[in-house]
């Protein structure tokens, strides 16, 4: 019952146009300048990431954020990296950082650790609310011309957490006949860049990961050019920064108007978004923003 939805769900994901919030909106369009902060903003506030690629990459490239965020509510940001996808959904349900970043998935799974997780904003990245799911193969290795030829390969996900690394891929291939688990030989490599790095030394035939990981790869040394494009997953909704539950409502607005304020329409927002994974802006969500997301998740096996 659960596989005969994954049809209806994969096609309207598959089909959906990127939907573009372009231009980048001016941060003025959400958000509200010179608000008083309010009392009890913690100092330090932590700041909770996502070991997706290499570890002190984010680091480095999150290290301008946490310096703005620290000036706008006049405390200290410290990054806190996760061990990894569970870890993180961990840590941010059971309210151990103030603010995180959680990836799609694992904030539909850390909300329904911590009902009361709340929402802030979601990313835009290169102009778009949604982000793709790619599977990629190598050009030089096994010939896979259509999605059934990954059926007896070496399937290489992420982690069961990730919506691109792992959720949407696996319902695209089960929409097509091809059931991972049955089919595949699957290898969980728990991050989008360690994907690649088998996939280009040839330790595995198919990789699932998302439409930006090539750039990671390339930072990370890499040569993907020998890469391509088996197929288009699905569109995704971006990532969510959620705050600590118990923080006071007043201390969740200064926070999300903080990162509102943030575009890279605006000399400022440039400095600052530079290099954090192609963030053009931020936009207000609520948790239906992840519904398409739970949908997905009810049709595949984890």
């Amino acid at each position: 019952m659960r596989r005969a939805l994954v049809p209806m769900l994969l096609a309207a994901a598959a089909c959906r146009p990127p939907a573009p919030l372009a231009p980048v909106p001016p941060p003025a369009e959400h958000a509200q300048a010179n608000l008083r902060l309010p009392a009890g903003i913690p100092n330090p506030l932590t700041l909770g990431l996502m070991p997706v690629v290499d570890p002190e990459g984010i680091r480095e490239r999150y290290a301008a954020l946490a310096s703005y965020l620290g000036e706008e509510l006049e405390t200290t940001v410290e990054l806190r990296l996760a061990a990894d996808y569970s870890d993180a959904i961990r840590r941010a349900a059971a309210g151990e950082v103030d603010l995180a970043q959680l990836s799609p998935l694992a904030y539909v799974d850390a909300k329904a650790e911590n009902p009361n997780l709340y929402p802030l904003v979601a990313n835009i990245s290169e102009g778009s609310s949604t982000y793709s799911a790619y599977l990629m193969a190598r050009r030089s290795g096994v010939p896979i011309r259509r999605v059934q030829d990954i059926a007896g390969r070496k399937l290489g996900f992420v982690d069961p957490s990730s919506a691109s690394g792992y959720l949407y891929p696996y319902a695209f291939l089960i929409e097509r006949g091809v059931d991972p688990e049955r089919d595949c030989e699957i290898i969980l490599f728990r991050r989008h860049d360690k994907v690649l790095e088998a996939l280009i030394q040839g330790s595995i035939d198919v990789g699932a990961t998302f439409s930006g990981a090539l750039i990671h790869a390339e930072r990370a040394g890499l040569d993907p050019s020998d890469l391509e494009i088996v197929a288009k997953t699905g569109r995704i909704p971006h990532d969510a920064w959620v705050a600590r539950p118990t923080l006071s409502p007043e201390i969740h607005e200064a926070i999300k108007q903080a990162l509102l304020r943030l575009s890279t329409a605006t000399q400022r927002g440039r400095k600052v978004l530079g290099l954090v994974d192609s963030i053009n802006a931020f936009a207000p969500i609520d948790d239906h923003h992840y519904d398409r997301v739970r949908a997905v998740q009810r049709s595949v096996p984890r």
